[in-house]
């Protein structure tokens, strides 16, 4: 056995594993995306008091008023507000 072929068998079995190494990341990749996607964010609220609207606009209807200090979780995100539970 030359030098070059052991050269070239030690890359192969390197690029083996890593490939192998990738696909099992990928696998988790996909197991664990979805339960990272629905976590609930817990805040606190940080001014004296405030109001919770059904809809990200000030002509929402006025769901709960809430005061510094208060824990409110976040259900649902989008690009225009928040949706607090």
């Amino acid at each position: 056995m030359t030098i070059m072929s052991l050269i070239f068998l030690l890359k192969e079995i390197h690029m083996s594993r890593l490939k192998s190494i990738g696909y099992i990341l990928l696998v988790f990749g996909f197991l664990f995306l979805p339960s990272l996607a629905t976590a609930q964010e817990n805040l606190s609220v940080q001014v004296k008091e405030s109001e919770l609207r059904a809809t990200p606009s000030f002509l929402g209807k006025i769901v709960a008023k809430v005061a510094y200090g208060d824990r409110v979780t976040v259900s649902r995100q989008k690009a225009h507000g928040r949706r607090y539970l």
